[in-house]
């Protein structure tokens, strides 16, 4: 199906591509136009990219406060209910204060046993059937 649909697109593509001299020029002198536009915008409008910075920076900001803001509720979250007044509020810094050679090279803590939970509440008296069949005739019977 996804080769079905990738002929057809090509098709529509090819279809709509120009067979003209003068439509093919302007076909490949578009994108070189279009990229010097782009480059040349904030020499063009100096006030309009100067708010786009300026919206930019805001979003930023924003952004920066609401992820701080989803940290901490997922660290309060972690917390069992019983420990809430226990629980050291979360540090947030935006700067790694160890280097990743150094976090590379700190030797891995040695594993904790692990307890196995009990695997399910059904005594021996509940896995035993109720009922079983007549026995299995045999050759000789």
């Amino acid at each position: 199906m996804f080769m079905f649909r990738t002929a057809i697109v090509a098709a529509v593509a090819i279809m709509l591509m120009p067979t003209e001299e003068p439509g093919t020029a302007t076909l490949t002198a578009s994108p070189g136009a279009a990229n010097g536009r782009t480059t040349t915008f904030c020499e063009r409008n100096p006030s309009s990219c100067a708010a786009g910075a300026e919206l930019w920076a805001t979003f930023v900001k924003k952004s920066e406060v609401a992820f701080a803001l989803g940290v901490k509720y997922v660290a309060e979250q972690i917390v069992k209910p019983g420990e809430r007044g226990a629980a050291a509020p979360l540090a947030i810094s935006p700067a790694v204060t160890r280097s990743p050679a150094a976090i590379r090279e700190t030797p891995p803590a040695s594993p904790q046993p692990r307890t196995q939970p009990a695997r399910g509440t059904l005594t021996a008296q509940d896995t035993t059937p109720a009922w079983r069949g007549p026995p299995a005739r045999t050759a000789a019977q």
